[in-house]
């Protein structure tokens, strides 16, 4: 076909095309001389198109081009930069081209809807004389065509007034946004799905930032939105339930169902099939639970989204390894157990461990899972040792089986009865005397050791009361290291137990070697680093600060009542080295000049 018959086919498709819209008039040319342009499409806002109720007008280009391939929803096709320029000067433009089957008879029509914001966009981006931009098929029924236009029309116009502000993605992450408004006029009778009409690009979207009244253009082009929500549904397979929600993510072309953290289902609208893509994750506690699920799905070849059955073919039912599922599915439960039991609450990537961390990790399943002896440890460990696994640190206790040389008991330090066998004496003349294990332990150790039970803290200074009668003082020496522990990484269970802690010694009557003042004001500079204090806590600071002569505890008072002037003037008063110490103390975390 010679150039002249393509685009005479070419803009007679599309002048066929838009004559059977009832909203919309043809105004075409076969080779056009104007620039940039091969004419325009009236929209009228009745069907009888007098010219009284003419709502606008689109320019339009046509482009034709022989092609035997007219099976595509989507081409690309290069466009010239001064068009698209010429294009902007008058707001919106439809380019249209036309791929036509060297038989002349089988036309296909592709568009782009090329709007202010995609117009600029495009400019932005191009390096030569033209730029490859996609076109979409060009449907077929009367208001899907009517549509198009009339929304090409509405945000030309609306787009045209906002053109130095058009605002892209990059710059929206650093913006308060207060709201966001999708634009779309449809002529359907039924509701259109919005949401798919902004996936897809059709429906243009508008910010309004918090610090304006205005509405400015969001630039999507070339952009893959993607929604992504929570859906309240039940998976089960057979009667056993296995997770009550599943995450729903939609882009123009794909819906996504992700159940668990391993499993997704994808729906093509394209090609109308759905595909079943399985990972296990990396997650240790997560990949249990949806190992154990697609076991189960494997071996019943079928599982259940509410009311949903879905069937697994037999051939991914076949290729699944069901051993493999099995045990490592029980090694991964024995791991998730071992954490539990210490206590831990990080997660760890089980594909990553190396083989010393498997064998660690074995080591405590072993130990602390099956209450088993360890025999393949060194010849002499010691009796409290770290073991760590992949960032995860561990305090554990090592002690020789009576029953045999060679045989190991491997514990948890924090747990009974370990944790109060540890025992001092302040001097070679002071009985041995049992105190917690947390005594041993620095303030950076709290922000590095994983298998502190916070939960049981508390009681392990609390059960030797009666046993050591120097304990609130190792209790009080404790808790600001504690404290200082959690200025540097703050902790709620860590906090807790602290609080506890101070407010035990402090309700005790029997605690008199400490004095009631420092009690009160450490429980108070707990309260304080995570609330403001109450009036009633503060005027129980203020008769402590004006009635003690002790110069470290007005200093407290006062930061705590935010007095700096009255801190500084009597930290003034303090020996050097009691201010070298002081400055120490958690309570200086209040100091402010």
């Amino acid at each position: 076909m010679n150039k002249k018959d393509i685009e005479t086919l070419a803009v007679n498709a599309v002048r066929d095309s838009i004559a059977v819209c009832d909203y919309m008039e043809p105004y075409l040319n076969d080779n056009d001389k104007t620039p940039s342009w091969d004419g325009d499409i009236y929209i009228y806002t009745t069907p009888d198109r007098k010219k009284e109720n003419l709502r606008g007008l689109i320019k339009s280009q046509i482009k034709g081009k022989e092609q035997s391939n007219l099976s595509k929803n989507i081409i690309s096709y290069p466009v010239s930069v001064i068009d698209l320029k010429n294009f902007l000067r008058t707001g919106s433009t439809i380019y249209f081209v036309v791929y036509i089957s060297s038989n002349k008879v089988d036309r296909q029509i592709y568009y782009n809807d090329l709007n202010p914001v995609k117009l600029k966009h495009y400019i932005k981006i191009a390096k030569g004389k033209t730029i490859k931009i996609p076109f979409k098929r060009f449907p077929n029924d009367a208001v899907g065509k009517t549509d198009i236009c009339v929304n090409l029309y509405d945000n030309g116009v609306k787009q045209m007034s906002h053109q130095e502000h058009i605002i892209s993605f990059e710059e929206l992450q650093n913006r308060s946004i207060a709201k966001i408004d999708l634009s779309y006029t449809s002529y359907a009778k039924e509701a259109p799905d919005i949401v798919q009409l902004m996936l897809d690009n059709s429906a243009s979207i508008y910010v309004q930032l918090e610090d304006s009244d205005i509405s400015y253009p969001l630039d999507t082009t070339d952009l893959e939105l993607q929604i992504e929500f929570k859906r309240d549904l039940t998976v089960r397979v057979g009667e056993k339930t296995f997770y009550s929600n599943v995450i729903a993510k939609r882009t123009a072309n794909k819906l996504t169902i992700r159940v668990g953290d391993s499993l997704d289902i994808v729906y093509n609208k394209d090609t109308r099939l759905i595909t079943f893509n399985y990972r296990l994750t990396q997650s240790l506690r997560n990949a249990v639970v949806d190992l154990a699920f697609m076991n189960a799905v494997m071996d019943a070849k079928e599982f259940w989204i509410n009311n949903t059955l879905y069937g697994i073919p037999e051939g991914i039912v076949s290729n699944y390894n069901r051993e493999w599922g099995s045990s490592t599915l029980a090694s991964m439960v024995d791991y998730v157990k071992a954490l539990e039991i210490l206590k831990v609450e990080k997660d760890i990537e089980w594909e990553k461990l190396s083989a010393q961390e498997h064998r660690d990790f074995n080591t405590i399943v072993k130990a602390l899972v099956r209450n088993e002896l360890v025999y393949d440890l060194n010849d002499n460990p010691p009796p409290v040792c770290i073991m760590e696994i992949q960032g995860i640190k561990l305090l554990l206790g090592v002690e020789r089986s009576e029953a045999s040389s060679n045989a190991w008991k491997v514990y948890n330090v924090f747990e009974h009865p370990a944790i109060n066998n540890l025992q001092y004496r302040k001097t070679e003349n002071d009985p041995i005397l049992p105190t917690s294990m947390y005594t041993l332990l620095k303030a950076d150790d709290y922000n590095s050791i994983d298998n502190i039970n916070y939960e049981t803290l508390p009681e392990t200074y609390k059960c030797l009361k009666d046993s050591n009668p120097m304990i609130v003082d190792i209790v009080n020496r404790d808790l600001l290291i504690m404290l200082l522990a959690y200025d540097k990484h703050p902790n709620e269970r860590l906090l807790k137990a602290v609080e506890d802690l101070a407010k035990w010694i402090l309700n005790d009557a029997s605690f008199p070697e400490l004095p009631y003042e420092s009690r009160y004001l450490n429980l108070m500079q707990i309260y304080k680093r995570t609330r403001n204090l109450t009036n009633e806590e503060k005027e129980q600071i203020y008769d402590i600060y004006d009635n003690t002569k002790i110069c470290d505890i007005k200093v407290a008072a006062a930061l705590l009542l935010e007095d700096y002037l009255g801190a500084k003037r009597n930290f003034a008063k303090m020996t050097e080295d009691t201010q070298e110490f002081f400055k120490t103390l958690p309570i200086c975390h209040f100091w402010k000049e």
